[in-house]
């Protein structure tokens, strides 16, 4: 999973994407590493950022050209989405985007002749929708890179599962998030629940990604039994 890069910055001239230049809202807050905090996107983005490398690290431990790379990654990504339906990702105005992906996932899981295991726990605590919001929508365009690699595969069975990665990027989507967030104050409550709720989202994908893993370790350790 990988979400929109951090918009590069020019000394003294540093441009919002939406215009507004940084540092002309009154009273922003300045991170710990210098970055300064005026939206709620830039909070999310600073404060999920140690999990979201983690994931990305491991994610990345599996690449998508690959026939395991992919399914390991389609596995997480189906389980991850069931979790967030279940827990509040269905009140999320990105949910018609996570419903597509469970489809397009479940057709290349279909031709990749892979079965679903059974869902991962998840916290009882529904997640705020713009917790989802952030984490999908912003996924959906970091998912151009991966989608780079994917079209790389010399692996026809790779290629032929290409439902998942023909999926809509959904700029507009994320750009409507955005413009959501913009109005929000940084140091409210509702702010502070967002941020905590795309940290245990990211937690979700990891637990996910682990139960995917073993999921497809135990299959190809029964199919090597089965020949051995």
């Amino acid at each position: 999973m990988r979400l929109p890069e951090k918009p590069s910055s020019r000394a003294g001239a540093a441009v919002h994407p939406f215009g507004r230049r940084r540092g002309e809202v009154e009273g922003a807050a300045k991170s710990v590493d210098g970055n300064v905090i005026e939206t709620l996107r830039d909070r999310l983005r600073e404060e999920t950022g140690d999990v979201h490398r983690r994931l990305e690290e491991r994610m990345a431990r599996h690449p998508v050209a690959t026939r395991e790379g992919l399914e390991v990654h389609l596995l997480a990504h189906a389980l991850a989405f069931d979790a967030l339906t279940a827990q509040g990702g269905a009140g999320a105005s990105s949910a018609p985007v996570i419903e597509d992906l469970r489809a397009r996932i479940a057709v290349d899981l279909g031709r990749l002749g892979v079965a679903l295991p059974d869902p991962v726990s998840t916290p009882r605590a529904a997640f705020d929708p713009l917790a989802v919001d952030y984490v999908v929508l912003g996924s959906r365009l970091g998912a151009r890179v991966l989608h780079k690699d994917w079209k790389s595969s010399v692996d026809p069975a790779v290629r032929a599962a290409s439902a998942y990665f023909s999926a809509p990027a959904r700029p507009r989507e994320w750009q409507n998030f955005i413009r959501g967030v913009m109005s929000y104050d940084i140091a409210g409550v509702r702010a502070a629940t967002v941020v905590e709720d795309a940290k245990r989202i990211f937690e979700v994908f990891l637990l996910a990604l682990t139960r995917a893993e073993r999921t497809k370790r135990n299959v190809d350790g029964s199919i090597r039994r089965c020949f051995s």
